[in-house]
């Protein structure tokens, strides 16, 4: 992830690097799915924030 900063009139490119194991990293994208999605149990993607329910691009699988 890269962020831009201003910081005394400079812009400054600012890289993160998310050094945590694989299964965190997916634990952490599927959190706002497992709580505030009502369908998560019926879910086949469990696709997180990319879910298009909250604005990403992805259209979840419901199985019925």
């Amino acid at each position: 992830m890269i962020i831009h900063l201003l910081i005394r009139g400079k812009a400054v490119k600012v890289k993160i690097i998310d050094t945590r194991p694989k299964w965190m990293r997916q634990e952490d994208e599927q959190f706002k799915c497992r709580t505030f999605c009502d369908e998560y149990r019926k879910c086949y993607t469990r696709c997180g924030s990319n879910c298009r329910k909250f604005g990403g691009d992805v259209i979840p699988k419901i199985r019925r």
